[in-house]
């Protein structure tokens, strides 16, 4: 499949599209796509018009009740001649009703324009989609790195995206949140990604003057291990900035843990911070009070910013050179939380508490019975 060339609905926020929907092309629709191999596709192939392909695997725009399931989608390239959105899938009003699971997502590529691309795995523009237990690898391997976004890049919406794999995956960030109020980002694994961020969030979208619970971002019971430099950075710009609560994290092994920039209206509780080479929390470049508590730091160069009622020990990792950042029991984060309402659960949707008392970081201890 290639559309270059195609400009009626296909809309994009680059200029005028010069292609869109390497494989599959949908404009308010409904399809249900499962078992299938969507591969090697290009959206655009040095058309006429100068500006972006979308969505080189699938272009989807107005796509409420549209599931995504169960497929490979791998090799695709969103533009091989300029600057691409979308390597793997493209996604633009879509709503809540639409369901991406269970797909491995891999080596796709955004573009290879001399500036940067988005979302060499996926692109979400204005979107409320419900992504989970996908496995999104190696995307964003073309273009030298210059991709926002790597593995995900939104601008503007409020998806859901919960217990997906990011491994491998090379470029600035990960996962590049922008404008995303209500999204709800939990219960992920970030691992061994070559970018020089994890999960980076940038600003609100909000009328309000001040963080309300309607455009808070949630960031809970995600495991980042390996990254690059920055684990996870905070940045806002402009008069509001950014509103995020931050919960049961679990950090660990890149060069700075977290990382604040401008004005950030953010609640951080319950996260562990370890082994970081430079600094575990760094609020050199913020511009508001930082309301941090309940972290647990271990074995960083140093700790920085360290919030109220610190917590400091051996999280003792199961495994952390795999990834595997849930913890025995006997861990220095066991029962030393404070309980938060917001989220009730951990990593593997277990209840917290288990013991006497919520643990830090996203997993929760569970004894094993023999």
């Amino acid at each position: 499949g290639n559309a270059s060339g195609l400009t009626t609905n296909c809309d994009g926020s680059v200029g005028t599209p010069s292609g869109c929907g390497g494989g599959i092309f949908i404009n308010d629709g409904s399809p249900y796509i499962q078992n299938n191999h969507i591969y090697a596709n290009t959206a655009s192939k040095g058309g006429a018009i100068l500006y972006s392909g979308y969505g080189g695997g699938i272009y989807a725009r107005i796509c409420g009740g549209t599931r995504i399931t169960e497929n490979q989608i791998y090799n695709n390239l969103a533009d091989n001649a300029r600057q691409g959105v979308g390597g793997g899938l493209f996604m633009r009003y879509c709503d809540a009703t639409t369901e991406v699971d269970n797909n491995t997502i891999s080596y796709n590529s955004a573009g290879i324009y001399p500036q940067h691309s988005f979302g060499a795995g996926m692109q979400l523009n204005n979107d409320l989609s419900y992504i989970h237990d996908n496995s999104l690898v190696g995307n964003g391997v073309q273009d030298g790195g210059r991709v926002y976004g790597s593995a995900i890049h939104l601008w503007y919406g409020s998806p859901t995206i919960v217990h997906n794999l990011f491994a491998e995956n090379q470029g600035d960030e990960v996962i590049y949140i922008g404008y995303g109020d209500n999204t709800n980002l939990s219960g992920n694994r970030l691992y061994n990604n070559q970018t020089t961020e994890g999960i980076y969030l940038i600003n609100s979208d909000r009328t309000e003057t001040s963080c309300t619970t309607d455009n808070m971002i949630l960031v809970a019971n995600n495991f980042i291990s390996h990254p690059n430099g920055i684990g996870l950075s905070l940045n806002g710009g402009g008069a509001k900035g950014l509103c995020a609560y931050i919960f049961y994290n679990s950090i660990d092994d890149g060069a700075t843990g977290i990382f604040y920039n401008g004005i950030v209206d953010a609640d951080l509780e319950n996260n562990i911070v370890s082994n970081n080479s430079t600094i575990g929390i760094d609020t050199s470049a913020l511009t508001t009070t930082p309301m941090i508590s309940h972290t647990l730091f271990y074995n960083n160069t140093a700790n920085g910013y360290i919030g109220a009622s610190p917590v400091y020990g051996d999280p003792l990792y199961v495994q952390p050179s795999q990834g595997n950042l849930h913890i025995w029991c006997t861990s220095a984060a066991r029962d030393v939380g404070t309980a938060l309402l917001l989220v009730d659960y951990d990593i593997d949707n277990q209840i917290r508490p288990v013991f006497s008392g919520v643990d830090i970081g996203a997993d929760e201890c569970t004894p094993l019975y023999y």
